[in-house]
């Protein structure tokens, strides 16, 4: 290779990656460095060429690393075990809950992994007068709505009531419960025990309404 224009460009396009219009506009500064290396170090074209295209060759087969941002962190940012919530009104208990830990996320976000109980109180809060228990739970904090799931059962003292179901919604801003799961329903005093799909109830379970009543049958009182 004698360093003349057309060699190099030759050897541009065919071991490089250098668009054409690229190689027309570095060929001059390629011949003139060329010139300045024979002139200054009296190194003949012929050396000097093959060191300036490999030095080229490598700049332009270096790839930019482009990094990715890092994925954001969607685990909890806290986690407290032995966990005790109390909801009051007017300075009167309306609520606890209790559950063995509690998963807080971003927005305050919560998921109770492993049992959780909820007691609703008397309207004076001096006595519990329904539990709820549930295999996990989590709480949605823009709805301000708790989440229970697996075997959930609700026990009404007073109405001497009990509750099963897969899945129950509960909002402490409505002060209402509620499902769109089969559910069903026993009463200890009369022994009638009623099934349906949906449930619709005041949050200490005064109060129920099953949405698609699917059938009612009794059994012997006092045998649950």
């Amino acid at each position: 290779m004698s360093g003349k224009p057309a060699e190099v460009l030759w050897w541009l396009s065919t071991r490089t990656q250098v668009p054409k219009y690229v190689q027309v506009l570095l060929l001059p500064y390629l011949l003139a460095m060329l010139n300045w290396i024979n002139i200054v170090w009296k190194v003949p074209r012929l050396v000097a060429l093959p060191g300036l295209l490999v030095a080229l060759l490598f700049l332009t087969s270096c790839e930019k690393e482009v990094k990715s941002p890092s994925a954001a962190y969607e685990g909890p940012i806290e986690i407290i075990d032995d966990v005790g919530v109390l909801y009051s009104e007017g300075g009167v208990l309306q609520v606890s809950m209790k559950t063995p830990r509690q998963f807080r996320y971003k927005l305050d976000d919560k998921v109770f992994p492993d049992t959780i109980n909820i007691f609703f109180y008397d309207p004076e809060g001096n006595n519990v007068v329904t539990t709820l228990r549930a295999d996990s739970g989590h709480y949605d904090s823009p709805r301000n709505l708790y989440v229970v799931k697996g075997n959930v059962r609700v026990v009404n003292s007073v109405k001497q009531e009990r509750l099963f179901t897969s899945e129950l919604n509960w909002s402490p801003t409505t002060k209402k419960v509620y499902t769109d799961k089969p559910v069903r329903i026993e009463q200890l005093l009369t022994g009638d025990v009623m099934k349906g799909i949906g449930l619709d109830a005041a949050q200490d379970f005064s109060q129920t309404s099953i949405r698609k009543p699917t059938g009612i049958f009794s059994i012997e009182a006092g045998t649950f």
